[in-house]
This record gives C-alpha cells, structure tokens and sequence, in this order.
C-alpha cells in the first residue's frame, strides 16, 4: 500500500489510543540530494524531501500509557513524546505496526 501523506491528516489506532496522531505541519529537508527546487510548495516536493511535525491527538490515553510504564510519580514523560518531527518513513512504520487508519 503507497501512503500519502499531507498537512492535517489524523491517523488513529482503535488498539493503541495513545498511539493516534496528527500531522500539523512540515518543512524541507534542504540537504538531500532528492531536493532541487525551493520555490516549490511543500505539498510539490519529492516525498524523500519532507519532514512531517506530528502530535498525538488523545492526552488522556496518552499519560495512561505513560503511567503504566513508568507508574504513577514522574517527573517527564521521557522516553515517549507528545509530539516530534520525523521523515515519511518513520510515520508510514508507526501506521503499519499500530494498525492505523485515516480518519477522514
């Protein structure tokens, strides 16, 4: 399956809830080979150029993830992230393994 994917997508996992993210923004990777042209809008960039900025979208489950693997005094959530910037492939892996879909 070839995974599009674009500013403002939602992709939720129903099993894993704290998994379920957002694409809220990207920018372009200046310093690989793939990119040429930077008058091109970011949707009109080669794939391999992209690096997404995503944000999980359901706190709650979130932190009661966080809490079950850390129990409940923490002072950081280190090692999960509430949000990060990542390439295509990093989030087409997390979709797969988590079983995710696209809310539409």
């Amino acid at each position: 399956m070839t995974y599009k994917l674009e500013i403002g997508q939602t992709w939720i996992s129903e099993d894993h809830p704290h998994e379920s993210f957002m694409i809220y923004d990207g920018i372009i990777d200046t310093c690989v080979d793939s990119f040429e042209d930077e008058s091109l809008p970011f949707n009109e960039q080669p794939e391999t150029t992209k690096i997404f900025f995503w944000e999980r979208i359901n706190r709650q489950a979130f932190f009661n993830f966080v809490e079950g693997k850390k129990g409940v005094n923490y002072d950081t959530t280190y090692p999960y992230s509430w949000c990060g910037e990542t390439k295509k492939q990093t989030i087409v892996n997390k979709i797969k393994k988590y079983g995710m879909k696209l809310s539409k």
